[in-house]
């Protein structure tokens, strides 16, 4: 692993990014869609419908803000991105004791608003701040770092849930809006801005 990669902080930023977002994301889906057919008793196709919110809105926001504010930086973006993230899985703390599935809808429609923006963000952000002749690397280190992240993220909220129970997945969910919370202020305090000319 190439340390010069490293020694910039948007590199590092958005690797860790990466990682927390597998993470979240990776481990909400993995517990959420279990715990709605098991706890809530909803079919197979109920729970894949709850789901949609949190598999529909990554698209619609990254076209969005293509559409709309396309010259965004990157920096900003993880910033919204992990807001909305911290949010979202604050929602998911909640709907483990209000059984409204409403509050999960929200949940999970705040905690796919947040891969909207922050997936391409940490993409730009890596492609940005690596040489030409080691993108590929940065790349596959991006990628490792999400895999890493989704390994950890399915491993620990799977082994929290069925030991803990409920207990167990607040435990998780709380987990993430603090990685959310934490890398949003790296990325805010991080991250350079380009110098306008």
């Amino acid at each position: 692993m190439p340390r010069h990669l490293f020694a910039d902080p948007s590199f590092s930023i958005c690797v860790a990014a990466a990682v927390a977002i597998g993470f979240g994301t990776y481990g909400t889906l993995f517990i959420e869609s279990i715990r709605l057919q098991n706890v809530r008793h909803l079919s197979a196709l109920a729970a894949g419908l709850m789901m949609v919110p949190f598999t529909l809105s990554p698209t619609i926001t990254t076209r969005a803000i293509d559409r709309f504010q396309p010259g965004m930086h990157f920096k900003l973006r993880l910033i919204i991105g992990h807001v909305a993230a911290a949010a979202g899985a604050a929602m998911m703390v909640l709907s483990v004791w209000v059984t409204d599935a409403s509050v999960v809808e929200i949940g999970l429609g705040l905690l796919g608003i947040s891969l909207g923006y922050i997936t391409p963000a940490m993409t730009t952000g890596v492609l940005a701040s690596s040489p030409t002749e080691t993108a590929g690397v940065a790349s596959g280190i991006l990628n490792a770092g999400r895999q890493v992240g989704a390994a950890l993220g399915v491993a620990l909220v799977g082994t929290l849930a069925q030991t803990l129970g409920d207990r167990g997945l607040v435990i998780s969910f709380a987990m993430m809006v603090v990685i959310y919370v934490m890398i949003g202020v790296l990325s805010a305090r991080g991250i350079p801005l380009p110098v306008k000319r």
